[in-house]
């Protein structure tokens, strides 16, 4: 039989079935509607929507494959399906579910992967809080230096988002500092988070959004002098669960540093929320000494960059007052003090029902 190898960590073998993933995910009670003759979407277990995960019977490659718009845009494998979206941390564990899932031999030497011991990822390792991290304890690298300069060309110039924001005579680009003004960021945070606007023309092709949409405002992670991520939040008449996208093409394998991480080197506290809007909102009112961050969603888990760069320091953690935002809390506790808004479901809806000035007192007082 001929082995080959793919997905960067499996092998498979000419004549052996593939895991039939549509039938993987429906049996965790996700109901899938075909979009195209290779392609499902429903909601996300980890991170809900309504079409957020897509399964695909056969990707580009041929193989089966999935992703999830919100918490996971990488095209991944059935294997990292078990481990991300079940939440298996132990390769022993991710294994069972997929030879419960019909490859009897998965796993083992004459398996679908066949000559495991030469091929599986390093065992597990974690830090003193139990946060699992890379076995050689090395951070991922940033983004390849194309997409580096790809997210320079996108932010910067006459024509660049960065600018277009400023247009006094794009409506669209009105609409968008009007929504800023109601989260209410200033005119000096939209500069320092180096926000832009990305026109109607083009979030209604590239960008995939199936509403119509006036645009999107666009939010880039930097960290240490370098991109990230680069998120997209649309404005307009669009389903809460396609609000937001990201940029494709960043392909960072083993998590990402958190937006505004830069801040944390000068900082003695540091508060954890949930979504950038929020840790815009916060740092604008945080005193000096505290810097304000996130992961993202609270579908997120701690990751090596949480355990480095939070060590050290007092980290308070505030989540949204919703399920998933408890159980995001629960998650991150390992790394920090749970604290609870004294009214709203997060930050935002505190300053919308008692003021920024409210807001700053507040987060003077809790990081006394």
């Amino acid at each position: 039989m001929k082995i080959r190898r793919f997905w960067g960590f499996f092998m498979a073998i000419d004549g052996i079935e593939y895991v039939d993933l549509l039938v993987m995910v429906e049996a965790d009670g996700v109901p899938l509607r075909r979009i195209s003759p290779t392609e499902h979407a429903g909601p996300c277990p980890k991170c809900g929507g309504n079409d957020r995960l897509h399964v695909l019977t056969k990707s580009r490659s041929g193989k089966p494959a999935w992703f999830c718009r919100n918490c996971h845009p990488d095209i991944s494998d059935e294997a990292d399906y078990v481990r991300i979206i079940r939440g298996r941390t132990e390769w022993p564990d991710v294994f069972a579910d997929l030879r419960a899932a019909g490859l009897p031999d998965y796993g083992r030497s004459g398996g679908r992967i066949g000559q495991v011991q030469a091929l599986a990822r390093p065992e597990v390792v974690r830090s003193a809080a139990g946060i699992i991290l890379p076995a050689d304890g090395a951070l991922p690298d940033a983004p390849a230096v194309e997409w580096q300069e790809s997210v320079d060309v996108l932010l910067s110039g006459d024509r660049g988002v960065i600018a277009r924001l400023r247009d006094a005579d794009d409506a669209g680009a009105s609409a968008a500092r009007a929504y800023l003004t109601r989260r209410h960021l200033t005119q000096a945070t939209v500069h320092r988070f180096a926000l832009g606007w990305l026109p109607a023309e083009v979030t209604t092709g590239p960008m995939g959004w199936r509403a119509a949409t006036a645009g999107a405002i666009v939010m880039p992670w930097l960290f240490d002098g370098q991109w990230w991520r680069v998120q997209y939040r649309a404005v307009g008449d669009v389903a809460k669960d396609q609000r937001y996208r990201q940029k494709k093409g960043a392909n960072v394998d083993g998590g990402l540093p958190p937006f505004n991480g830069d801040a944390i080197a000068a900082s003695r506290v540091v508060l954890v929320v949930e979504g950038e809007f929020d840790a815009m909102l916060a740092q604008q009112c945080a005193p000096a000494g505290v810097a304000v961050v996130t992961w993202g969603s609270a579908a997120n888990p701690p990751n090596g960059w949480a355990d480095a760069l939070l060590e050290g320091r007092r980290v308070l953690l505030i989540f949204d007052a919703d399920a998933a935002g408890q159980q995001a809390a629960e998650r991150w506790a390992v790394l920090g003090e749970r604290i609870t808004l004294p009214d709203g479901k997060d930050i935002s809806d505190y300053a919308d029902l008692h003021g920024v000035d409210a807001l700053r007192a507040w987060i003077d007082e809790v990081t006394l």
